[in-house]
């Protein structure tokens, strides 16, 4: 492996895993399916991608990093991810660009009540 390049080993990716675990339920994102994977992902350190309408999230680490690993960026980088799966239902609905509005309510709703668990 080259000097700018960082290996996330399965340690790593076991505290990525249970922090994001530990995020979603603190926040109350129990109505997705995730599942993870840690393979290559060019470009960043981490990559959610949503299957909306099944609810489901993929959330990838990536094998290699451009920067060091460590358990306070592994955590930093799962509640990041964390965000994309918690905005993921509004999002995709105002990035389609087409909103019914009681699907747009709803989903502003939800957000807004997950929001509340995390303020004070």
């Amino acid at each position: 492996m080259s000097e700018d390049k960082h290996e996330v080993g399965a340690e790593h990716f076991e505290v990525f895993v249970g922090s994001c675990r530990e995020t979603l339920a603190r926040w109350g994102v129990n109505d997705w399916e995730v599942r993870f994977s840690h393979e290559q992902v060019d470009g960043v350190l981490a990559r959610t991608s949503l299957l909306v309408v099944k609810r489901v999230a993929i959330v990838k680490l990536s094998k290699t990093w451009d920067e060091p690993v460590t358990n306070g960026r592994l955590k930093e980088v799962a509640r990041h991810e964390c965000v994309h799966i918690l905005i993921g239902r509004l999002a995709c609905l105002v990035g389609a660009g087409w909103l019914a509005r009681d699907e747009a309510e709803a989903a502003e709703e939800s957000l807004v009540q997950s929001l509340l668990r995390l303020l004070p």
